[in-house]
């Protein structure tokens, strides 16, 4: 099995980062600044559910956000 999950705004609430994420120097401010923001998952047993399904299933992390910041939220999260 191969799950699909959408990152920002449906696994991680990054509301607090739209406002930056209109231009390309904006993305690149977040991505190298993400602990300066607010970004927290919508549920807070989430990393360990995703854990638990990778061990069964392939789970894989979609955006159309630029790899850089999405790599950048991902490590912040775990």
């Amino acid at each position: 099995m191969h799950i699909l999950l959408d990152l920002d705004r449906t696994l991680i609430d990054t509301s607090s980062v739209e406002e930056h994420m209109r231009d390309s120097r904006g993305r690149d401010y977040v991505a190298n600044n993400i602990t300066r923001f607010l970004t927290d998952p919508y549920h807070e047993d989430l990393a360990k559910l995703l854990n638990k399904m990778a061990n069964h299933s392939m789970v894989s992390i979609v955006t159309n956000s630029p790899k850089h910041y999405a790599r950048a939220v991902l490590k912040k999260h775990g």
